[in-house]
């Protein structure tokens, strides 16, 4: 069994490719970060062909161990980032920032089935939401050779374990 860190982002993976993202990137284009799925993350990094690419990384965690006297919450953050290789919005920009949306509203089904090992196999993820989305246009001949879009969906998993279980 995984931890369940691993579980969520593996799930925000499967959300993603339940939608009409699929037909928008390329499986070689879909950057993960896990060993189940890895893909060359360097891909990621030269920015310079196969267009649109989208990872989905890691941005940190914020726990909070004494949430109350029995139960321990963790908020971790995802940043789904997309680059893309038009300079018009309505070809790639905006059209997968859709679908990730779409992908996003699936956390209930998800997401929240996903259950923690313990002995009452506890569901753990109580609440997945977007936060905020941004992005920013890339002249060819100032940034690294990118033209086009990169834009960034911000996305927090709460999760809430009972601290018993997980001490055992």
């Amino acid at each position: 069994m995984a931890d369940p860190f691993t579980l969520v982002y593996n799930s925000v993976w499967d959300m993603l490719e339940t939608t009409d993202f699929k037909a928008l990137v390329k499986v070689g284009n879909r950057i993960k970060f896990s060993t189940a799925s890895y893909r060359d993350a360097k891909k990621l990094a030269s920015l310079s062909e196969g267009r649109p690419t989208v990872g989905v990384l890691d941005v940190g965690m914020e726990p909070n161990l004494e949430a109350t006297s029995n139960a321990t919450f963790i908020t971790a953050r995802y940043q789904v980032l997309l680059v893309c290789g038009d300079s018009r919005v309505d070809k790639e920009l905006y059209p997968i920032a859709w679908e990730v949306y779409r992908a996003m509203l699936k956390w209930w089904d998800t997401l929240r089935m996903l259950v923690y090992p313990d002995p009452g196999g506890s569901i753990f993820v109580h609440l997945a939401q977007p936060t905020t989305f941004s992005s920013v246009y890339f002249d060819p001949s100032e940034n690294l050779g990118i033209k086009g879009w990169v834009g960034r969906w911000n996305y927090e998993v709460h999760m809430n374990f009972q601290t018993l279980a997980i001490k055992l």
